[in-house]
C-alpha cells in the first residue's frame, strides 16, 4: 500500500512506543509533534488508566485516547468519552474464583485505584506482591487495597475496569483453557506472565472502530504498532501493523513489519522513516 494514504498512528505505549521503563524519550515526543504537523492523527491505545496516560503525553500530542484495553475512549476535541462495559459484581463472583484454583494474582482496576485478591493457598505470595505495590503505588500516590479473594471488602466494587492475572506462564495458559471452555469474557495475554480480563466485546481493537468509522477511515488509512496479545485486535483493523522485536510471539504472527526492541526508539524511528518522510 501507499503510505501516504495513511492518516492515523494507533499507539501502544508499555513494550511499545515506551522505553521497557514506561519513559517516552524526547525523540519519541518529538515525532508524536511530526505526525500532528503534517495533519496525521494520533490515537493512543494502551492498558494504562487515562490520568497515567496523560501524566506521561501531553494531550496536545494525541487526537483519541484509549484506555483500559479499550474500555474508555476519550475525545479530545470534543472532550467527550465512549466508555463499554465494566465488569459487574456477577462477573467478579465467578472471577475471584480462579486464584483459590491456581497459583495467580488477581489485581482488580477499580475506578479510585487498584485492589489484589489470592487465594487461601497463596498468602506467602500474596504479602510479597503487597510489599512490592506498596512500595511502587506509594511513590506514585495511586491507592490501593489487598486481601484473600473471598474478602467481603471487596463487595464494594460494584463496577472494575478491567482485572489481571499474575502468575507463571504454564499456570495462566491452563487458566485461559479453563475461561474458554466456561465464560465469554474477553481475555488477552499482554506478557506471557500476565492475563488480562475484560467485558465481552471490550477491546483496543473495538475502540479502534469506533475512530474509523467517526473519521471515515479503512485499513488503508491505518498504521498500528503494538507488542501484546491485546494488541491483537487493534492491529488487525490496520494495513500497516508494526511490531517491536520484543513483542509476543502470537503478536509477531500479525505483523507487516517486526523492528528493533522497543529500548531503541525503534517505532518513531520507523514511523519518521517509512511514514513522515512519504507525507
Amino acid at each position: 500500500m501507499n503510505k501516504k494514504d495513511i492518516r492515523l498512528v494507533v499507539l501502544d505505549l508499555d513494550g511499545t512506543y515506551f522505553h521497557r521503563h514506561s519513559r517516552m524519550s524526547s525523540y519519541a515526543r518529538e515525532t508524536l509533534s511530526l505526525l500532528h504537523e503534517r495533519g496525521i492523527m494520533v490515537m493512543i491505545n494502551s492498558g494504562r488508566a487515562l490520568p497515567n496516560i496523560t501524566g506521561i503525553i501531553s494531550p496536545d500530542l494525541f487526537d483519541y485516547a484509549a484506555s483500559m484495553n479499550g474500555l474508555d475512549l476519550y475525545i479530545k476535541e470534543e472532550d467527550r468519552h465512549i466508555r463499554q462495559s465494566y465488569l459487574q459484581k456477577e462477573d467478579l463472583a465467578v472471577l475471584r474464583k480462579y486464584p483459590h484454583r491456581y497459583a495467580a494474582i488477581l489485581l482488580a482496576f477499580t475506578p479510585d485505584g487498584y485492589y489484589h485478591l489470592t487465594g487461601r493457598k497463596h498468602h506467602i505470595s500474596q504479602e510479597l506482591f503487597s510489599r512490592m505495590l506498596r512500595r511502587r503505588h506509594t511513590r506514585k500516590g495511586i491507592r490501593y487495597g489487598s486481601g484473600q479473594a473471598n474478602d467481603p471488602a471487596f463487595e464494594k466494587y460494584r463496577e472494575i475496569a478491567k482485572i489481571s492475572y499474575f502468575g507463571l506462564p504454564n499456570t495462566l495458559k491452563r487458566m485461559e483453557k479453563e475461561m474458554d471452555r466456561t465464560t465469554s469474557y474477553s481475555h488477552y495475554f499482554v506478557h506471557p506472565a500476565c492475563l488480562e480480563i475484560t467485558c465481552p466485546g471490550v477491546s483496543k481493537g473495538s475502540a479502534l472502530k469506533h475512530v474509523m468509522e467517526m473519521e471515515g477511515l479503512s485499513s488503508e488509512n491505518v498504521a498500528a504498532f503494538g507488542d501484546g496479545e491485546n494488541d491483537i485486535p487493534m492491529l488487525d483493523l490496520a494495513a500497516i501493523r508494526v511490531v517491536p522485536e520484543n513483542a509476543m510471539n502470537e503478536t509477531k504472527k500479525h505483523a507487516t513489519h517486526i523492528v528493533p526492541s522497543c529500548s531503541q526508539d525503534s517505532i518513531a524511528k520507523w514511523i519518521r522513516a517509512n511514514i513522515l518522510i512519504s507525507q
